[in-house]
């Protein structure tokens, strides 16, 4: 189920019933295949992959392989849905999806679509990638370490300072904050 296109009508149609759907239709022995690593292997289970791409923003998660937009469930005032789903839908390519994080609550559609812009780059950054069969499997991207991640999140809570040990970090750290504010 998990292999396969959600924008696929064909497939929505048979979703409940798996048993029609010929998986040769969309994988084929040797096929270099894209996914995403959702959960990294334990010492009991294996990781676990999927087609479903998910790229997060400060704003948004952009889902260049599905084709509905969501809405974080902790925005709970339904003309702020009503309004961000707008925006979103106006900005995004049809076709595609994402979610709409916490974070985008009150912003405009110019920040909107400056996230979205980023976070399409590193999509194109993925999707061109090139590689010769006898590269395969590699990594193609990696998403943000754990200290990527604070600061993507933390920055709209009104971060006054941010203390590390390390000169390499506040570097690293400088970098990120001239990214968000790009």
């Amino acid at each position: 189920k998990d292999i396969l296109p959600k924008n696929d009508s064909k497939v929505e149609s048979n979703i409940k019933d798996l048993e029609n759907i010929d998986i040769k239709e969309y994988v084929k022995i040797g096929m270099p295949l894209l996914v995403e690593i959702k959960r990294d292997a334990t010492n009991k289970k294996g990781a676990r992959a999927s087609t479903h791409i998910n790229i997060s923003g400060r704003y948004l998660v952009y889902m260049p392989n599905s084709s509905f937009i969501t809405l974080s469930q902790k925005i709970e005032d339904k003309e702020e849905r009503e309004r961000l789903q707008n925006i979103v839908s106006e900005i995004i390519p049809e076709g595609t999806g994402a979610i709409i994080r916490t974070s985008a609550v009150g912003k405009n559609k110019e920040e909107l679509a400056k996230d979205f812009e980023r976070l399409s780059k590193k999509w194109n950054t993925i999707t061109k990638t090139e590689f010769a069969k006898e590269d395969l499997p590699m990594l193609v991207y990696k998403t943000n370490n754990l200290l990527q991640k604070l600061v993507t999140d933390l920055i709209d809570f009104d971060l006054k300072r941010i203390i590390v040990n390390s000169k390499s970090l506040v570097e690293s750290i400088k970098i990120m904050l001239e990214d968000l504010e790009a």
